[in-house]
């Protein structure tokens, strides 16, 4: 009878948030700042198979310190940003193996998952953002991201027992593990790029070429998965270098007509997409996807006006 299946759960929560951004600027060329700032994703609820699960809102305290600075000197100006944070993360969602107790097992539940306030975590790190301009021709821009985050505690099976009473459920095992890294999050990256503008006559337009080196560390993928398989990389995506290209004329010969040329994945570096089904020990398979090969193209663009 539908009628006595029918059942309704509700999971409510709330939290402040705010930001509080204080600045000084010691001149017009040198600013610095500090911030605080707290967050929190709203909890939730699953439905599972043999009943429902809930779970609270977690919360970010983040604090920043930087400085933006600016300068000019004869042909050469530029600018330099940096800023180092701090971010602790409480109460941290985290998804969670069910085991079923005895009894449900015999009255034929299956082991499920549900997502549990279950894990503390902290990240710090630091930014930096810098361009130089030379004689209004050459423009070289670098801009680096450190971050190292770590998850340092995990809540036992035993501390998560409360949560499931009333549930089919005796254990709560946490899909994450206490020291590790966040997944999906480089340690380094770096961006290099420099664009060059050619000396034109004025009616002609404005022509430049530019290139784009970005590097990416390692990034782990998924923990639970070995980090290669007979010499593919399954659990991670090894570090990788990108380079782009962009041929840029602007106002081709003073008309309304603009064209770009560019090409990315110059070097065509392989780059692995993580997989969300991932079959190493279930199927005997991986499944990956890669970002594209080298592509190069054209783009055209007409203004019809201010």
């Amino acid at each position: 009878n539908p009628a006595e299946c029918a059942d309704k759960h509700t999971a409510e929560s709330e939290e402040p948030t705010g930001e509080l951004n204080p600045s000084y600027a010691f001149s017009p060329n040198l600013m610095t700042y500090g911030k605080y700032s707290r967050g929190y994703r709203q909890g939730g609820m699953m439905l599972t198979a043999g009943g429902s699960s809930s779970w609270g809102p977690e919360s970010l305290d983040s604090f920043e310190v930087g400085a933006k600075t600016s300068f000019s000197r004869g042909a050469t100006s530029g600018y330099l940003n940096a800023a180092g944070f701090y971010s602790k993360l409480t109460d941290m969602q985290v998804l969670a193996q069910l085991i079923p107790t005895p009894a449900a097992t015999l009255a034929g539940v299956s082991p499920s998952s549900t997502v549990l306030n279950a894990a503390e975590a902290r990240v710090y790190g630091l930014e930096i953002d810098s361009s130089l301009e030379f004689f209004d021709s050459l423009r070289i821009s670098v801009g680096y991201t450190y971050l190292d985050t770590k998850v340092v505690d995990v809540a036992t099976s035993e501390e998560l027992a409360p949560s499931l009473e009333g549930t089919p459920y005796a254990t709560a095992n946490p899909q994450v593990a206490s020291g590790t890294g966040f997944l999906d999050t480089p340690e380094h990256k770096l961006t290099l790029n420099a664009t060059y503008t050619l000396p034109l006559d004025p009616a002609l337009g404005e022509l430049s070429v530019g290139t784009t080196w970005i590097h990416t560390s390692t990034i782990f993928t998924n923990y639970a998965d070995p980090e290669y398989f007979q010499g593919f990389p399954v659990g991670l995506t090894p570090s990788n270098d990108l380079v782009n290209l962009n041929f840029d004329w602007m106002n081709v010969a003073g008309s309304p007509v603009s064209a770009s040329v560019f090409v990315t994945n110059l070097t065509e570096e392989e780059v692995r997409i993580p997989s969300q089904f991932p079959f190493a020990f279930s199927g005997g398979a991986v499944h990956s996807g890669y970002m594209p090969p080298r592509m190069y193209g054209l783009r055209l663009r007409y203004d019809f006006g201010n």
